[in-house]
């Protein structure tokens, strides 16, 4: 399945152009920022950074990784939560899987293991990974979701996940309240964000995370609407895309500020247990 890695794209192509700013907002973490008290929030470059590097932190956190663990990173970006926590824990089996040859030749330049970590980069679709079963107990997915057929996700992450293991993701999740216009919003800023935040199963509130994932032997039971937290993203990107992309990309940024804005979509964290 084809992929549209617009906002990728312009990220690729200003860090190889030598933009500092975009380097240090974007050089390590390719998703939003958290900001545990959004007052401080200075709008640079180099606090962006450390809000992305906050919001890996935190999923991790809610996963539960500990040393000694094998751990994926589905749709591993740059490879910023793989250093993260080669960083932090020792003897980790750490997999990153990414559909992009470009952002896996990043991570692998980024990530160097330390502490007895080993890690393992493969290009593959998050929906069909080419691993054995059984094999990681822990799988995290930060702000990539959206680009797979969530339905097939679930099923592969429980093949990958041994019994008990934990995974979790954040996405841009529909209010239970505002289901229907969540899919309409879904569907008029499809064709604009050109399959960016949107696909055949967007809309999904967290009852339909809860019911799909148990169709396939994950169990919901964490879920965390940090919009709040994040929402100091949207003028940095404003900053760094207003001038320097190309209109697909700027139309990306404000359809997804607006609709978070607006409370159409919120950006959640969920956790599972594979049962």
């Amino acid at each position: 399945m084809t992929r549209d890695l617009a906002f990728c794209d312009f990220l690729l192509e200003r860090i190889a152009d030598g933009d500092v700013e975009v380097q240090a907002a974007f050089g390590r973490h390719v998703h939003w920022g958290y900001w545990a008290d959004p007052t401080t929030a200075d709008g640079s470059s180099g606090d962006f950074a450390d809000a992305a590097e906050a919001m890996s932190r935190r999923v991790c956190e809610l996963a539960g990784v500990r040393d000694g663990t094998a751990v994926m990173d589905v749709g591993c970006g740059l490879g910023g939560t793989l250093a993260s926590l080669n960083e932090r824990f020792a003897r980790l089996r750490l997999v990153g899987a990414n559909i992009d040859r470009r952002q896996l030749a990043c991570a692998q330049a980024l990530v160097v293991p330390q502490h007895g970590n080993t890690i393992h980069l493969v290009q593959g679709d998050g929906s069909a990974l080419p691993f054995a079963g059984a094999t990681v107990d822990t799988i995290v997915a930060i702000q990539t979701i959206h680009h797979f057929r969530r339905r097939s996700f679930f099923a592969d992450a429980r093949r990958l996940l041994k019994r008990g293991g934990r995974m979790v993701v954040s996405d841009f999740v529909s209010p239970p309240s505002l289901r229907s216009l969540g899919r309409v919003g879904s569907r008029v800023f499809g064709p604009i964000v050109a399959a960016g935040i949107a696909d055949a199963d967007a809309g999904w509130t967290v009852d339909d995370y809860r019911e799909h994932a148990a169709e396939r032997g994950l169990r919901l039971d964490t879920y965390e609407d940090v919009t709040f937290h994040t929402m100091q993203t949207y003028p940095v990107l404003r900053r760094l895309v207003r001038d320097k992309s190309r209109w697909p990309t700027r139309a990306v940024a404000a359809a997804t500020e607006w609709v978070t804005g607006a409370g159409i979509v919120c950006y959640a964290l969920l956790g599972f247990e594979a049962v």
